[in-house]
């Protein structure tokens, strides 16, 4: 988690102020959201990117998409430079949870006139959300594509067997922006409801895993991390595993041309059926 938290952030640093795709901004309950939607027809393919991360971790991806499908990439209230004034956080409870994410993300796709269902693309703790957003919306879910996403269930067997680096230490957390830390706060509450993978039914999910370590990562840390992707695919039902040997968490970086392979496979499969 350290160093994914790192990670990202360097990331995120990097491609700071490079956007180029113009983007629409709104107002919801949680805050400003800014969205970019690139090419024409169905089904319309969502973008979720991971903790730390805006929308332009997934540009370059969507863009090359684009040419043969409708494409959506976002920021969540927080991200992209906006205002942070998420009202749940006045609560009795803090923390962001995946189903406020999905209330959110349904309401701006509403608000973009982009009709599902979709097919929902999530990196990290992305995969997470577009997970919520599949059990709240079922109808609206066409498909999900996981990208290293974290397993529901990993925090805690990684802390039971103390493969290290489960949760970040303090000094980590208190460095985080607001609505960084809102969403780690309420990662429990997501992953709980997420425990069990087989009540995603007979979705199509492609599950991308990341086998490089990261690094500071344990290889017990790196081979439960594996060995719990392997188990969320197997109890999901409709799930496809694929491995991306050269890559370490931002798999979209590292091998892209694997993410969009796997996406567009997606989106043909999705057509097919219908």
């Amino acid at each position: 988690m350290i160093a994914r938290l790192l990670s990202a952030a360097l990331l995120a640093a990097t491609l700071s102020g490079c956007a180029s795709t113009p983007a629409t901004t709104i107002n919801l309950q949680g805050g400003d959201m800014s969205y970019s939607v690139l090419g024409s027809g169905g089904p319309v393919v969502v973008f979720e990117s991971g903790l730390g991360d805006d929308r332009q971790s997934w540009e370059a991806i969507a863009r090359q998409l684009a040419v043969d499908a409708t494409v959506v990439f976002y920021d969540r209230p927080g991200y992209g430079g906006a205002p942070f004034s998420d009202p749940t956080l006045d609560g009795d409870r803090d923390g962001r949870t995946g189903d406020e994410v999905a209330v959110a993300l349904q309401e701006m796709l509403a608000s973009a006139n982009l009709e599902g269902p979709y097919i929902l693309v999530g990196h990290s703790i992305g995969g997470l959300y577009v997970q919520s957003f599949a059990r709240r919306y079922p109808e609206q879910t066409a498909g999900l594509v996981l990208v290293d996403s974290r397993p529901p269930l990993f925090s805690q067997r990684c802390a039971a067997v103390d493969a290290g680096m489960c949760e970040p230490p303090s000094i980590v957390r208190m460095l985080m922006e607001p609505h960084v830390r809102a969403e780690l706060d309420g990662s429990e509450v997501t992953m709980a409801d997420l425990a069990d993978p087989s009540r995603l039914g007979d979705l199509p999910i492609t599950v991308i895993v990341a086998t490089r370590p990261a690094n500071g990562a344990s290889p017990q840390f790196r081979q439960l991390w594996i060995d719990e992707q392997q188990a969320f695919a197997a109890a999901a039902g409709q799930a496809r595993y694929v491995e991306a040997s050269r890559s370490r968490h931002y798999i979209q970086r590292d091998q892209p041309d694997l993410v969009i392979a796997e996406i567009e496979a997606m989106i043909e499969r999705v057509r097919a059926s219908r």
